[in-house]
């Protein structure tokens, strides 16, 4: 098993190099990969800008980064009362200002009829999952509007900026719409940091540019040339393309705009909304903040570390907020059952 790891990633350190090659004589070819890539079946990112690296711009002397991040106790059938809880770490460092941080946990208990079975059925682990991004967002929004009207800011949040699965929610997605819309009236910019991320659309543009066929026709290829370029992460190219501190072009793919950043400590993927996409100096705030971030968190955003902190409900705390559920419904004077099941693992002591 060690020998074939060590295989693979020799395989991928030899791939990247090729895709280090193709990146190289990539700018003369956009506009006719353009034309192709809605034609392939793996995704493409398309750069918005030309390809040369981003050096750091100057950071603002104030400044204030927001941060929330999420945990939760799902939802247990076998326990005294099918509820869920969801805690927001909400994170406000100042600088330059002299103001003191905002450091604080929000726990939100959901047990009603409509909470617990939203849209009419069992909310399931991914459907919390779900509403505890949405509420992340909220809290960065209601932080950014009590900030003073001249503060510059940044909020940020982990992972993804986009958050997929809300059709069958339009309830959360207009909560997520309006979130969204205060911080672009307030002008903070917003922006969702992946560590280590194992995105794969820019690799797939250069694998777009060794498709012989035009249009592309993977059925009928012979010899599959795009192929040289499975397994390569996009993390993979740009930590040989950007030198520390550096930031890729801005890419699009979908309704997502991201660009990759070398930290120092590793390639990070920061993803932006379509209003900070299009404006230059947003973008730099983003980069030379995000990067401030990174290196006083030492290689991860510190504001988000320390909201994660806020946020993190450990396994002790889930014992203690079920049996908080179970004396209230005994003090209400409702009975309390919990399944065999959880009886079992509770002798066990599991």
């Amino acid at each position: 098993m060690l020998r074939e790891g060590e295989e693979g990633r020799r395989k991928v350190l030899a791939r990247t190099s090729v895709a280090l090659g193709i990146w190289g004589d990539l700018g003369g070819r956009l506009g006719t990969l353009a034309q192709k890539a809605d034609s392939v079946p793996w995704p493409v990112a398309l750069p918005l800008e030309d390809l040369e690296p981003r050096e750091v711009p100057e950071g603002p002397e104030e400044l204030s980064v927001l941060a929330a991040d999420g945990s939760q106790i799902y939802p247990d059938r076998h326990e005294v009362s099918f509820c869920y809880l969801i805690n927001i770490g909400r994170v406000a460092l100042h600088y330059g200002t002299g103001e003191r941080p905002t450091l604080e946990g929000r726990p939100y208990l959901f047990f009603r009829e409509e909470e617990v079975h939203p849209g009419g059925s069992p909310a399931s682990q991914e459907v919390v999952s779900l509403l505890r991004s949405v509420m992340e967002r909220e809290a960065l929004a209601d932080m950014a509007g009590s900030l003073p009207p001249e503060r510059t800011a940044l909020a940020l949040v982990d992972g993804p900026l986009r958050i997929l699965g809300l059709e069958e929610f339009p309830a959360w997605s207009t909560r997520l719409d309006s979130a969204m819309d205060e911080l672009r009236e307030l002008k903070v910019p917003v922006a969702g940091y992946t560590s280590y991320p194992g995105g794969r659309e820019v690799t797939g543009l250069l694998r777009l540019a060794l498709c012989p066929k035009d249009p592309p026709d993977c059925p009928s290829c012979d010899g599959r040339p795009c192929e040289e370029m499975d397994g390569v992460p996009d993390r993979a190219l740009f930590a040989r393309v950007l030198g520390e501190g550096e930031r890729s072009p801005l890419f699009s793919s979908g309704k997502v705009s991201f660009f990759y950043l070398n930290t120092g400590w590793e390639v990070a993927r920061v993803e932006v909304p379509p209003w900070v996409a299009g404006d230059p100096a947003l973008l730099k705030l983003v980069h030379a903040c995000v990067l401030d971030q990174a290196r006083k968190g030492r290689g991860y955003p510190v504001a988000l570390s320390e909201a994660h902190e806020l946020a993190a409900v450990k396994g002790r705390e889930r014992e203690r907020f079920y049996r908080m559920v179970e004396e209230a419904m005994v003090r209400g004077g409702m009975r309390a059952e919990r399944s065999m099941k959880e009886v079992s693992k509770r002798r066990l002591g599991t």
